[in-house]
């Protein structure tokens, strides 16, 4: 497994979750704020079908399968 930036993923990739594995569906990026960094929503449907929605620093690491 390789990680990869927040910020990086791209739409299709399969990434590990605490509950599972999940196909990226959408990803929002954010403008800088007050805190310092910009921020990623990802929107990830899981190998069971249910839906996740991450919001991560776009520095985050994030595991890649």
């Amino acid at each position: 497994m390789v990680k990869k930036e927040a910020g990086k993923l791209k739409v299709g990739e399969k990434v590990k979750l605490p509950d599972g594995n999940a196909t990226v569906k959408k990803i929002e990026l954010s403008n800088i704020g007050k805190h310092g960094t910009a921020k990623c929503r990802i929107e990830a449907l899981s190998d069971k079908g249910e839906l996740k929605i991450l919001i991560r620093p776009s520095n985050y690491p994030v595991e890649v399968i």
